[in-house]
């Protein structure tokens, strides 16, 4: 039994890293064709306004207005799919980068403390925090009306613990058992099942009016099935 629960955390590794290794790929083929494309003919049409008559300068000025926008909603795509300061900074720069992202555009205060200075985590234990912690911002921003969240990172012996404490409205955690078909009870399961899958460990405090907090444990190495390295 426990060699079977070690290659079931072993081959959910390599999913989730199978998974992310296809999001990195779309993300980049996003941000050097069509991204480069649309930011290429936002610079000629600024070329071509500058030499136009008033009424046609008005028109390339609207067509310019929505390549901008486009442009726009492509980075957040592609920060959405696979955020590259996750791969090129570290863990603790890319949830920076995600809360200063979150409060600008939620309206919501989001701090982040990293209460350790270990080694860079691997990547499959980056990539499950970083998408569960993400998650879990979604799920603030749709259901809870908070005002602040809080993220503290820490290590517990072998693990990493996430903790995300808002100061919302909470809820009854035995009625999101009941129904876990709903969005917020959904987001919540698949972050469960995902951590139980290798070995971590998720834990839920909350009640109406008192907020919720949300612990995340996520073992730091996984046994792998063969001695190889998996490459992003």
């Amino acid at each position: 039994i426990l060699d079977n629960q070690k290659q079931l955390r072993s081959l959910t590794a390599e999913l989730l890293l199978s998974e992310e290794r296809e999001r990195r790929k779309i993300a980049t083929d996003l941000h050097d064709s069509i991204g480069q494309i649309l930011a290429f003919s936002d610079r000629e049409l600024g070329t071509l306004q500058k030499s136009s008559p008033q009424k046609f300068m008005e028109s390339v000025e609207e067509i310019r207005h929505h390549i901008k926008q486009a442009v726009k909603q492509t980075r957040t795509l592609t920060f959405d799919l696979s955020p590259p300061s996750l791969y090129d900074l570290g863990f603790e720069a890319a949830i920076e980068e995600l809360t200063e992202q979150f409060s600008k555009e939620r309206k919501i205060e989001c701090s982040f403390e990293s209460r350790d200075q270990y080694k860079p985590l691997a990547d499959h234990v980056k990539i499950l925090l970083y998408r569960s912690i993400r998650e879990l911002l979604m799920n603030v921003a749709k259901h809870s009306k908070a005002k602040l969240v809080r993220i503290a990172s820490s290590r517990v012996n072998n693990d990493v613990l996430i903790t995300v404490e808002d100061d919302g409205t909470g809820f009854d955690i035995s009625r999101l058992e009941s129904k876990a078909g709903n969005s917020k009870g959904f987001g919540l399961f698949s972050i469960r099942e995902r951590l139980t899958h290798i070995g971590g460990k998720f834990d839920i405090q909350s009640g109406d009016g008192k907020g919720t907090r949300i612990t995340l444990l996520v073992p730091l190495k996984i046994i792998k099935l063969k001695k190889r390295e998996v490459g992003l």
